[in-house]
């Protein structure tokens, strides 16, 4: 079992058009939605693969309602902490290059990241914990520097995530 950490996931919602102009409304030719965040990613890649995984992390309200729907519907298994607020939503926009507005995500209060480090702290010894590295869909709130959540990861043979890209 490949346990994954998501600490701020996000639901990508992709639109497809021609051109896009600022300041003028503009029409899209097609649209998608995916769930998204590193460690999501890395749990879709290791299910497709037939490799046994499990989604870990913190979802918010209805968009995290949606977000852990659409693991389900996958058949991605998925252990996330509730929060209040809302897991972000990232738009995409592509017309030959493309364009992204990534959502803050939700004020985490220390009790939430309290609760994901001791689900964290439960797992098997040896269990591999591939967690990405922070960034900035990095969570806001007392516990932004995921500081107990990182220790209790590592300390489960946590692994960083090879999904990270470099930002230009």
């Amino acid at each position: 079992m490949i346990y994954t950490l998501t600490c701020n996931p996000a639901l990508d919602y992709v639109v497809r058009m021609d051109k896009f102009k600022e300041g003028a409304t503009n029409r899209s030719y097609g649209e998608s939605i995916a769930p998204g965040g590193k460690g999501i990613n890395v749990s879709l890649v290791l299910k497709n693969l037939g490799i046994p995984t499990l989604a870990m992390g913190i979802a918010a309200g209805f968009t995290g309602d949606v977000l852990l729907g659409m693991l389900e519907e996958r058949g991605v298994p998925a252990d996330f902490i509730r929060a209040d607020g809302f897991t972000r939503i990232n738009v995409k926009i592509k017309t030959g290059r493309e364009s992204e507005i990534n959502g803050s995500g939700p004020v985490l209060q220390e009790s939430v990241t309290e609760e994901l480090a001791k689900k964290l702290a439960a797992l098997p010894e040896n269990a591999c914990v591939v967690r990405p590295p922070a960034g900035a869909g990095e969570p806001k709130g007392p516990a932004r520097d995921g500081g107990r959540v990182g220790r209790a990861a590592r300390e489960r043979a946590a692994i960083p995530s090879l999904a990270h890209q470099a930002q230009p």
